[in-house]
C-alpha cells in the first residue's frame, strides 16, 4: 500500500477491493456443499475452484492490508468517519 495516499483515496481504494472481494466470496460459496456446509473435494480440486480461491485470496489480503493502512495512519480519522457512518 503507498504511504502517500489520503485518507479519502484510502477509502476509495477499500471500497473498490471490498468488492471485488465480495464477488469472489460469492463465486466461492455458489460452489456446492455437503451436509456439513463444506465443499466436496471434486469440486475442489477443480481448476475453477482453486483459480476463485487464489483470487479470493488475493483481495482478502489487499483488503486486511488496506484497512491496517488506514488505521496505522489515520487513526483520529477513521474513527470519526465510523462514528458518523454508524447505524
Amino acid at each position: 500500500m503507498k504511504s502517500n495516499l489520503t485518507f479519502a483515496e484510502c477509502l476509495e481504494s477499500r471500497a473498490g477491493i471490498t468488492k471485488k472481494a465480495d464477488h469472489y466470496s460469492a463465486l466461492l460459496n455458489s460452489f456446492p456443499k455437503n451436509e456439513m456446509g463444506l465443499t466436496p473435494d471434486i469440486y475442489r480440486k477443480t481448476n475453477e475452484f482453486t483459480e476463485v480461491k487464489k483470487q479470493f485470496n488475493f483481495w482478502f489480503n489487499q483488503l486486511r492490508e488496506v484497512n491496517k493502512h488506514i488505521l496505522k495512519n489515520f487513526k483520529k480519522e477513521y474513527y470519526e468517519y465510523r462514528k458518523i457512518n454508524r447505524r
